[in-house]
């Protein structure tokens, strides 16, 4: 079963999700690539975060499973609590991953976020905005708009 997220729904979670975190410190984000980009962004404005950073882990291609990868880790001179956002955490798999090397690589403290939580998951983010039943289509995804490019 798919579930068609819209722009609406995802500005109203957003600012849930900025309203829980306003008052817990922190002073830099990072966005997982590609979907939580888009979070990651509207929090930093929200939030008047202005230290925002990306990093690029994979592990989907199309709805296929694969092995995690993550490339080019953030130097986050500075952040003493950083938030990393992602737009679903699905298995949980890229965000222990992630998560477990930001640690390894860095003094900073780390929280996370995402839109979407699978109660399946390995892994539980700090924050999230709703628990996912099914497939979801992000409003920035191709398959969004029910057509080819």
């Amino acid at each position: 079963m798919k579930l068609f997220y819209t722009y609406d729904e995802f500005e109203s979670d957003a600012r849930a999700l900025a309203k829980s975190l306003k008052n817990e410190g922190f002073d830099a984000i990072i966005g997982v690539a590609r979907g939580g980009f888009f979070l990651a962004a509207r929090l930093a404005y929200l939030l008047g975060i202005r230290q925002l950073h990306s990093v690029s882990v994979t592990q989907y291609k199309g709805s296929e499973q694969g092995s995690v990868n993550i490339c080019s880790l953030p130097k986050l001179a500075g952040a003493k609590k950083v938030l990393v956002c992602d737009d679903i955490c699905d298995s949980g798999a890229c965000l222990s991953a992630l998560m477990s090397e930001l640690r390894q690589s860095s003094s900073s403290e780390f929280g996370s976020a995402t839109l979407f939580y699978k109660s399946t998951a390995i892994f539980k983010p700090d924050f999230y905005a709703k628990q996912a039943l099914g497939w979801i289509v992000f409003p920035w995804e191709v398959d969004a708009l029910g057509e080819e490019f």
